[in-house]
């Protein structure tokens, strides 16, 4: 990955590897439940080099783009936005929201009818191409919420 046949840095489809990356954050969240967490890029490093984007990336500007997109979609709230002694940012006191519980606690058809949090932390040792389903069936949801919402 990171490189195609004639050489030149090849890119993932944004969507699917962004999902993969939606999925590991919401499962960090899910693992602490309402408990607030500090979550900075570099902790994902290994999911954004997973989700197929060559290096050199930038995963801070990718990762603080998920974080404010899951916040402005309801699913995730956060406090300040530091610096990470790294040059990135840190998303200070981050928890699911009420309205992101209940989202990822949709049963989902696709899923053999289980949630997508209950997906989530099922395996916890799940290959890039689950994560990027799975992402992709949350993002799904997500949208789909948002949608009927409106």
């Amino acid at each position: 990955m990171g490189r195609s046949e004639d050489g030149s840095r090849s890119w993932p489809n944004n969507l699917e590897a962004q999902s993969l990356i939606v999925a590991s954050i919401l499962r960090v969240l899910l693992e602490g439940g309402i408990a607030k967490s500090s979550l900075y890029a570099e902790q994902f490093l290994s999911d954004i080099r997973k989700a197929g984007y060559p290096d050199p990336v930038d995963s801070n500007g990718l990762f603080s783009d998920i974080m404010d997109w899951l916040r402005d979609e309801g699913v995730i709230r956060f406090g300040q936005v530091a610096d990470d002694g790294n040059g990135g940012d840190l998303f200070c006191d981050v928890v699911i929201t009420g309205y992101g519980m209940r989202l990822l606690g949709t049963k989902i058809e696709s899923l053999s009818g289980t949630s997508a949090a209950d997906a989530i932390m099922a395996d916890r040792n799940a290959s890039a191409p689950q994560l990027v389903k799975l992402g992709g069936l949350i993002g799904g949801v997500i949208g789909g919420f948002a949608k009927s919402a409106s």
